[in-house]
């Protein structure tokens, strides 16, 4: 009876941290601003199952038919390299998605605008691991 050797596992199903923040999910969850993933320390979000939890933004009563309007402009006068990916009507209010240059790459900035609160995340689309020398 020979034996053979044991192949290496397939860098598809690793599940290190590493290899799973490569594919970090984006968009809304069931009609709602996802959480952080637990690989991705470099991430905040109003979803109350999220790790690096903040709470949502109160939007002034007579600042409503303009909120998704200027915070497209505050994104845009105020980031590096901006740009808005996405701004779509859902059931659940308006989704807006953009892309601004991070510490280490592009980050990414999601926003479910409805009614007076707006809810968010902001995640680095790169996950860097530094390990201590």
């Amino acid at each position: 009876m020979q034996i053979q050797p044991k192949p290496p596992p397939s860098s598809s199903s690793s599940t290190t941290p590493f290899s799973q923040s490569k594919n970090l999910p984006i968009g809304l969850e069931n009609g709602k601003i996802r959480a952080c993933p637990s690989v991705n320390p470099s991430c905040v979000s109003t979803n109350p199952k999220s790790s690096s939890f903040d709470f949502p933004w109160q939007i002034p009563v007579d600042a409503t038919e303009t909120a998704v309007q200027k915070l497209q402009e505050a994104i845009l006068n105020t980031q590096k390299n901006a740009t808005i990916q996405a701004v779509e009507d859902t059931p659940n209010g308006k989704y807006i998605k953009a892309e601004i240059d991070g510490g280490f790459g592009r980050d990414v900035l999601e926003f479910l605008v409805k009614g007076h609160v707006a809810t968010y995340r902001c995640m680095a689309t790169k996950v860097t691991y530094i390990y201590p020398f």
